[in-house]
């Protein structure tokens, strides 16, 4: 597991779960992104799967397939809410069960799914929506005739 900032707490908390569960886990969790560790690459090429939960769309996970070339399970969650220890348990589960990849697409094509009936809505409000206002009958014979209230 390699992750920064707030999602310090919950991963090392299942982390710990984990490992008094008797699964092999380790957990890095990186201070800065730039400049990144001098022997990250090491590290992260001495594991079989890297998994990087993140608060976001996966840009680190990105930036460190790119630069160390090393493949990298992203996990994310924008909701607004943290990651639960909870949640990263099952993340580690999946992961050692081979599930992980199926879970993030399911996630996506669930998100996917839940967005297109909101476009949908939004298109049709965008079609009903006025241009521009226009006055009632009676208020338009009443400015033509010079009558005030």
């Amino acid at each position: 597991m390699i992750g920064w900032g707030s999602s310090y707490g919950p991963i090392g908390e299942a982390c710990r779960r984990a490992r008094r569960k008797g699964i092999k886990v380790a957990h890095a969790h990186l201070r800065y992104l730039s400049p990144l560790p001098a022997n990250l690459g090491d590290v992260l090429r001495r594991y079989p799967q890297v998994v990087a939960p993140e608060m976001n769309l996966g840009q680190l996970a990105l930036v460190l397939r790119g630069k160390y070339l090393v493949d990298i399970q992203s996990v994310t969650k924008v909701q607004g809410l943290s990651f639960l220890a909870d949640e990263i348990g099952r993340v580690i589960r999946a992961a050692l069960g081979g599930t992980l990849a199926e879970i993030e697409q399911d996630k996506t094509m669930v998100a996917k799914l839940g967005a297109a009936p909101l476009e949908r809505e939004l298109s049709n409000d965008r079609r009903r929506a006025p241009v521009g206002r226009r006055p009632p009958a009676r208020d338009q014979a009443m400015r033509r005739s010079g009558a005030h209230d």
